[in-house]
This record gives structure tokens, sequence and C-alpha cells, in this order.
């Protein structure tokens, strides 16, 4: 992970997943602000052979040494996103660095190993 910041208040996702993927901010649709945002992101997100799993806050159980994206409410009472490792938050793409008042989601990513040699029959 190497964290990268928002460069609007409506790009939060945007600089999460350009965190979690290494990959250059502008790469990176801007889901936030994109009619149908979850659909654009979830075929974004399966051509980097990444699918996200979204679960509710109160049945997750944080894994050990993975990112994982964590949702809700921010100070500024808007929808945001943010980067937790180890039931922390690690990184804030927001200048204010103030994180969540409130977790709604938090979102893990399984990550699709393509088996070298093997043919479809």
């Amino acid at each position: 992970m190497i964290p990268v910041d928002q460069r609007t208040d409506t790009d939060c996702l945007r600089a999460c997943v350009a965190s979690l993927l290494t990959v250059p901010y502008y790469d990176i649709p801007n889901f936030d602000i994109l009619p149908g945002q979850w659909l654009r992101f979830d075929r974004f997100m399966e051509l980097q052979s990444v699918r996200p799993v979204a679960i509710p806050a109160e049945k997750f159980c944080v894994p050990y040494n993975a990112y994982y994206l964590m949702q809700g409410i921010s100070p500024r009472d808007i929808r945001h996103s943010v980067i937790g490792l180890n039931g922390k938050m690690v990184h804030d793409p927001h200048p204010s660095r103030a994180g969540l008042e409130t977790i709604e989601q938090y979102i893990i990513f399984v990550v699709f190993l393509h088996a070298v040699g093997m043919e479809d029959d």
C-alpha cells in the first residue's frame, strides 16, 4: 500500500483504490461521482483480478495483516472511505486525516490468481 491523497471532496474511494493497488491516481476512475458507482467499481476491480466483498460493520472480523476499506460517515458528515489494517485506520485520503465518526461497512478484496499452464478443456 502506498498512500495516495484525494484531490477533490468526492474522490476518496478513487484515492483508496490507487493506494491499495499502488497505481497512479489518474489511472483509477472517480467512482464517487459516477451514476452506478458500485457497478463500475466492481467491473474496474474485476479487470484488476480483484473482487471487492462488502461486509456490514457488525459482522466484520478483522483479518490479520491484510488491508481493507472502511466506509462510513466522516466528521464532515459525509460518506467517506479510508484504509484499515489490523483493526486500525492506517490511511485517510482526506487532507484533514480525521477518519470516520461511524463505520457502516468494510470492503475486503479477494485476489484472483491465474494458474500458469492450466488450460480450459
